[in-house]
Parts: structure tokens; sequence; C-alpha cells
């Protein structure tokens, strides 16, 4: 993010003109690090992403059911779980996310993870909620283990990944959240830059809205959730094998191994 951290851009620059190998998660963000910085050689390119055999749980029903009964919901009940991984954020466009859910239908209900309750982030979360009259409808989920994280993902219907167009690393993104959403069978949200766009039309592994519009984002959600029950197995079957070869790490894994082979 050059222009936003200055502290952590001067010792970037300074690490990466002295490395033998530099390595971005983006083509788009590679080429814009090799300009600023002033670098002889493009970085090369792997996605952040989980390799194939990363073990991931499938969709724990009685998980689910303590989830919606932790805010008083009715565990039987035909609710859509939007997970947005992570606290509250500006840069994650959670107030414009907590807008479009006060636009959507009662039984959407938003799952925020790695919530401590202290924090001002959480009040802040609570005071959008409140202004948006839809305090009743959002999970805070405590801290937990990664393996736990993906098991309250399998959990959701769809996953929310959405950025503010504010710097070169929030419009040129390849998020980690991306195939941990995938793995887990859930659908992406996603804003309307060229990367998701391109993913979008390339794997259909989601849908792209104007990440600062909350009708915008409303009207993606619906298009995600409101489809036949029948055909719900079948689409979370096939994003997770997308996640499982295409877009693994291991797909783009044979850049570092091409570094670390002669070393070894």
């Amino acid at each position: 993010q050059p222009g936003r951290h200055p502290h952590w851009e001067f010792f970037e620059k300074r690490i990466a003109r002295r490395a033998g190998h530099v390595i971005c998660n983006e083509p788009n963000r590679s080429k814009e690090f090799a300009r600023i910085y002033g670098l002889a050689q493009v970085p090369g390119v792997v996605r952040t992403a989980l390799p194939a055999a990363w073990p991931v749980p499938g969709r724990d029903s009685g998980l689910r059911k303590e989830m919606l009964k932790s805010i008083g919901l009715d565990p039987e009940g035909n609710f859509r779980l939007l997970l947005h991984h992570g606290p509250f954020s500006l840069e994650r466009c959670s107030p414009e996310i907590i807008r479009a859910l006060g636009i959507l239908p009662e039984d959407y209900i938003l799952v925020f993870t790695g919530t401590d309750k202290s924090s001002p982030r959480y009040l802040q979360a609570r005071e959008e909620l409140a202004s948006a009259a839809v305090a009743s409808r959002a999970i805070f989920l405590d801290y937990t283990s990664y393996g736990m994280a993906l098991q309250y993902a399998a959990c959701c219907d769809a996953g929310l990944l959405l950025y503010p167009n504010d710097g070169i690393g929030n419009y040129h993104q390849a998020p980690g959240r991306l195939t941990e959403y995938l793995r887990c069978g859930l659908p992406l949200i996603a804003p309307f830059y060229p990367v998701f766009k391109d993913l979008v039309s390339n794997y259909h592994v989601g849908v792209t809205c104007d990440p600062l519009d909350p009708e915008s984002i409303a009207g993606a959600i619906r298009t995600i959730c409101e489809v036949p029950g029948e055909d719900l197995d079948r689409r979370r079957s096939r994003l997770r094998h997308i996640a499982e070869t295409d877009l693994a790490y291991d797909a783009q894994a044979g850049v570092i191994e091409n570094i670390i082979r002669p070393l070894i």
C-alpha cells in the first residue's frame, strides 16, 4: 500500500532492492511494486491461496443451529448467513455491508468473525447496526483457531469480499479469504474491479458489485443467495473443486519451487 504506510514502505523498498527474489500475490500489484520501488525485475506472482491438500471441514448443521440460537433465532429457520471474515473494518466496507443488510429481508443474517467485544471496532459495528435498524441480525464470533474459523465459514451461505478503491493494495487484490470461502463452498460477493470480474467471468464463483453502494451490494447478495435449493449442494461442490485445482496454491507454487530447488 505505497503512500499509506510510509514506515512499512521504507523498509519494504530497502529489503526488496537487496533481495535475490521478490514475490507478490497479484500480477498488477507486482508491476506497480517494481515501478514504485525501482526494481530491475518484476516480482514473481504466487496467489495467496490454500494448498489443495489443506484440510477443510464440511458443513455442520449442528454448529449452524448454535450460531442462530446465539442471537435468539429459530435454529430450524430458513436463514441466509453472510460471512464477513474478520471484525468490522472500513477497509472491508463494513458500513456499506451493514446498510445493505438493512435493505435485505429479515432472513439475511451477517456473521462477523474474530471479534474482540471490548474493542472500539465492536462498538462501532454495534452503532452502525443500530443506525441501520438491524441490531438483532448480526452474529459476532470470538477469536478462534484457524480450523474452527473454517468450520464457521462452512456453516454460512455466501462470503463477503469487499474493498474500497482507495489504493493499489485494495484495488489489485488476491486475498487469502478467496480460497478459504471457496473451499468452504461459499460463493463470493466481490467488488467490480478487474481481477474479480475476471474470476467471476472465468470461474463463475460469485457476483461483483459496487462496494460503496449498499443497493448494489444488496442486489448482488440476493442474486447469490436466492437460487433453488436443489442447486446449492452442486454449487458448493463445484466451488470447492475450483479452489482445489485452478485456484489452489499448488497451481503457482512452481515459482517458489524453482527458486528454492537449486539451493538445496
